[in-house]
C-alpha cells in the first residue's frame, strides 16, 4: 500500500515539472528563432561563415575561412551547421538550429544521468530544468559554440561508464563501455581531447575514491578510449594527409602547449579564473550545492551500509562532486583558459542541486535548506539589475522605464518563491523559481538583447557593401575578428572576401598606404582611442551601424604624432 501511495505522490509532483520543462523548451529553444537576431562576433559569425563555405565549396573535410584552412577546431559542429544551411537556407535560424538542439540535448542528457544515478524521475526532471536555466548554459544556448555541442556527449560518456561499473556481467559492461566510446569519439570530433580528459579524469578519480579500481574497470576505460579514437581518427588522418602537419599543430601546439604554456591568445589567465565563472554561471541554483555538501558531510561515507541502494545513491553524489572538482582542477592547471571551456562541468552542478531539492521535498524542514533557498532568492533578486547595469556599462545601453519596471517585477517575484518554501510549499517554490528564471530569460531576449546585438555583429556593414555592390580594394576592420560580415555578404562579393581582414590601429598607422580605396571600419567604441592618432573631426566618414568608415588617404592626411597604443588582444575561442 505504501508503495502505491509513494507512486501516486511522485506522479503528482512530476506533473508541474514536466509542464515547466515544456515551457522551458519553448522559451529557450523556440522563441529565439522568431527574434531574427544577427549573428554575433567573434565566434558565432566565424562559425557560420566556415559552415557556409563548406556548403558553397562542397568540401566537408576541411573547415575553411576566406579560403584558408581553419585548424583551430575539428569539423563536427561545422558539419551540423552546414547540414542545417543546406536544409533551411542561409539564415540566422539555420545557423543556430544545430547548436540550440544540442543545447536542449545537453539538458536532456543531464536529466537522464541524474535519473540513472539516483533512480528517481523527479531528480532527473529537476536536473534538466536546473541545467537549462543556469546563467551560463542559458546564455550560450542563444549563441551556441562548440562547447555547447560537447556537453551532451561528455554527459553520455559518463552515464555509460556508470552503467558499465554497475553492470551485472562482463558482456553488459563491455557494451556500455562501447557506448561510452561512441560518445567520446564524437566528443573528439567536436573539441579534440578536452572531453576525453574531463570524463576520464572525473571517472578515474571516482574509481580511486570509491575503491572500485579493478581490471574490469580499466578494460572498460581502455575499450571506450580505443573505440573513441577509432571513430575520430579517420577525419584527423585525412586532414593531416590533406594538410601535412595538422595533427602536430592541433594535438601538440593547441593541446599540449596550450595546457603547459601561455602560448595561446588566452593563456595568461590566473589560476582562479574559473571560480567566478562557475559561481556566476551557475546562478541561481549553485547555492543549492551548499545544501548538498552539508548533507553529504553529515551523512559521511555510507559504503559500509548494508543498504546497497543507499550506498549507490551516495556514490552517485560522489561521482558528481569528483567530476566537478576534478574537472575544475584540470582546467585551472591549464594555461589556456576561456569561459566556455568549463561548460561541460555544469551538468554536475545541476544534478547536485537537483538532488538537494529532491531530498528537501520529502524531508522535514531544514534550517540550512531554508537559509540557502533565501540565498537563491537573493541571487535571483539581483540578477536583472546586475545584468542591466553591466550591459549599460559595456554597451552604452540605457534601459527605458518599461524595461526597468519589468525587471523590478521579476526581481521581486523571487521573494514569492522564498515565501512559498518557508510556508512548506517546496515543489511550488521550486517551480516558481525556475519559471521566474525563464521569464527573466524571455524578457532579456525580447527587450535587451535586440538592442545590443547589433553592436556585436557586422550585419549592417555587410548590407552597406551589398547595396554598393562592391568592396574596396581592402576593407580593414579595427581590432575585431572578421566573421559575420562574410556570412552576410552577397555571393558575388563573398568571392572577394579575402579583401577583408582585421587590423590593429597601430598596424594601420604604421603600414597602411594613403590609398582612397583602402577603408578602415572603426567600431564606435574605439573612436576615443583613434583620436590619439587622428583629428577625426576633420576626416570625412560614413556611419554604418556601429562602425564609422574612413578611407586611408583621408586618415593619413590627418595623422598625428602619437605614441603607439597597446593593441587589443585578438578575440579567440
Amino acid at each position: 500500500m505504501s508503495s502505491i501511495v509513494d507512486r501516486a505522490q511522485a506522479s503528482r509532483t512530476l506533473g508541474p515539472l514536466v509542464w515547466l520543462a515544456v515551457v522551458g523548451i519553448v522559451v529557450l529553444y523556440v522563441v529565439p528563432f522568431f527574434l531574427a537576431l544577427p549573428l554575433l562576433d567573434p565566434d558565432e559569425g566565424l562559425h557560420a561563415a566556415i559552415a557556409q563555405e563548406m556548403v558553397e565549396r562542397g568540401d566537408h573535410l576541411v573547415p575553411r575561412f576566406l579560403g584558408e584552412p581553419f585548424f583551430d577546431k575539428p569539423a563536427f559542429f561545422f558539419w551540423t551547421q552546414a547540414l542545417s544551411l543546406r536544409a533551411f537556407g542561409m539564415s540566422e535560424a539555420a545557423v543556430r538550429f544545430p547548436g540550440v538542439m544540442l543545447g536542449a540535448l545537453g539538458a536532456a542528457t543531464t536529466g537522464i544521468l541524474a535519473w540513472r544515478l539516483f533512480g528517481r524521475a523527479r531528480t532527473g526532471w529537476l536536473a534538466a530544468i536546473f541545467y537549462a536555466t543556469m546563467d551560463l548554459p542559458m546564455a550560450l544556448a542563444e549563441a551556441p559554440v562548440h562547447d555547447v555541442a560537447l556537453v551532451p556527449f561528455t554527459t553520455l560518456a559518463l552515464l555509460f561508464f556508470w552503467n558499465s561499473a554497475g553492470a551485472g556481467n562482463r558482456s553488459l559492461a563491455l557494451r556500455s563501455a562501447g557506448a561510452a566510446g561512441i560518445a567520446l569519439g564524437i566528443a573528439i570530433l567536436i573539441k579534440g581531447l578536452t572531453g576525453v580528459a574531463l570524463v576520464c579524469i572525473g571517472y578515474g578519480l571516482f574509481l580511486l575514491w570509491s575503491r572500485r579500481v579493478s581490471l574490469e574497470a580499466m578494460i572498460s576505460i581502455l575499450v571506450a578510449v580505443v573505440i573513441g579514437a577509432a571513430i575520430s581518427a579517420p577525419w584527423y588522418v585525412l586532414m593531416d594527409l590533406r594538410h601535412p602537419g595538422y595533427a602536430r599543430y592541433f594535438f601538440l601546439e593547441r593541446h599540449v602547449s596550450g595546457f603547459l604554456t601561455a602560448t595561446q591568445t588566452h593563456g595568461e589567465a590566473p589560476w582562479w579564473y574559473y571560480a567566478p565563472v562557475v559561481v556566476g554561471g551557475g546562478l541561481p541554483w549553485i547555492p543549492l550545492l551548499l545544501v548538498a555538501l552539508g548533507e553529504r558531510i553529515t551523512a559521511g561515507r555510507t559504503s559500509r551500509n548494508a543498504d546497497r541502494r543507499v550506498s549507490l545513491t551516495n556514490e552517485g553524489e560522489d561521482l558528481m562532486w569528483i567530476w566537478l572538482f576534478g574537472g575544475l582542477l584540470f582546467l585551472s592547471l591549464a594555461h589556456s583558459k576561456l569561459v566556455t571551456y568549463v561548460l561541460p562541468l555544469f551538468p554536475s552542478i545541476a544534478i547536485l542541486a537537483a538532488r538537494s531539492v529532491d531530498l528537501s521535498l520529502g524531508s522535514r524542514e531544514s534550517r540550512t535548506a531554508t537559509s540557502v533557498i533565501t540565498l537563491v532568492g537573493m541571487c535571483g533578486f539581483v540578477t536583472v539589475p546586475v545584468v542591466l547595469t553591466v550591459v549599460a556599462w559595456r554597451y552604452d545601453y540605457n534601459a527605458n522605464t518599461f524595461v526597468w519596471t519589468v525587471g523590478t517585477l521579476l526581481s521581486a517575484a523571487w521573494w514569492l518563491a522564498v515565501w512559498m518554501w518557508v510556508r512548506g510549499r517546496r515543489l511550488a517554490a521550486t517551480v516558481t523559481a525556475a519559471a521566474i528564471q525563464l521569464a527573466t530569460a524571455l524578457a532579456l531576449l525580447g527587450l535587451v538583447v535586440p538592442a545590443v546585438a547589433g553592436l556585436l555583429s557586422a550585419r549592417d556593414l555587410a548590407h552597406h557593401f551589398n547595396r554598393l555592390q562592391r568592396l574596396p580594394r581592402q576593407l580593414l576592420i579595427a581590432d575585431e575578428r572578421v566573421g559575420s560580415i562574410v556570412f552576410y555578404l552577397d555571393p558575388d562579393l563573398r568571392l572577394k572576401a579575402e579583401q577583408i581582414r582585421p587590423v590593429s590601429l597601430n598596424d594601420f598607422v604604421r603600414t597602411t598606404p594613403a590609398d582612397p580605396d583602402i577603408v578602415l571600419a572603426l567600431p564606435l567604441r574605439l573612436v576615443d582611442k583613434a583620436r590619439r592618432f587622428w583629428t577625426l573631426r576633420d576626416v570625412p566618414s560614413v556611419t554604418v551601424g556601429h562602425y564609422r568608415l574612413f578611407n586611408a588617404r583621408d586618415l593619413q592626411r590627418q595623422r598625428k604624432l602619437a605614441r603607439p597604443v597597446a593593441d587589443a588582444p585578438a578575440a579567440d575561442e
